[in-house]
């Protein structure tokens, strides 16, 4: 299950069609603290998170969800122009807007049942 926090509706509903169609389970919510709450509550296997969110940014969530304990990995959406890791907090993974193609490899790769 992957929880996608995107406050883009066209790019959220975009990266949730792609994932259904691949046939994953997603939720989709559109700023920081609702994306947070989300990720305490659910039981999800990645966190799809867009740095610049209202609220909450990216970085925010991830740094309340690490001050918790919660290790589920975090795929960040970046601008092409914008990739920096802000002081210990690392993700596991920066993916480059427009990110259909090497999001679908990662979600592939990740949860294939034959990856290693």
């Amino acid at each position: 299950k992957i929880l996608i926090v995107e406050d883009e509706p066209k790019t959220g509903e975009y990266l949730r069609q792609g994932l259904t169609e691949a046939g994953y389970i997603s939720d989709l919510v559109p700023n920081g603290a609702d994306g947070l709450h989300m990720a305490l509550q659910g039981e999800y296997d990645l966190l799809i998170l867009d740095v610049m969110l209202p609220g909450l940014n990216g970085w925010q969530v991830l740094q309340a969800l690490r001050d918790r304990g919660i290790g589920m990995p975090v795929l960040f959406l970046l601008p092409a122009i914008k990739w920096k890791i802000v002081g210990n907090i690392v993700a596991a993974w920066v993916v480059t807007m427009p990110a259909s193609a090497a999001l679908a490899w990662i979600c592939m790769e990740l949860f294939s049942p034959f990856s290693g």
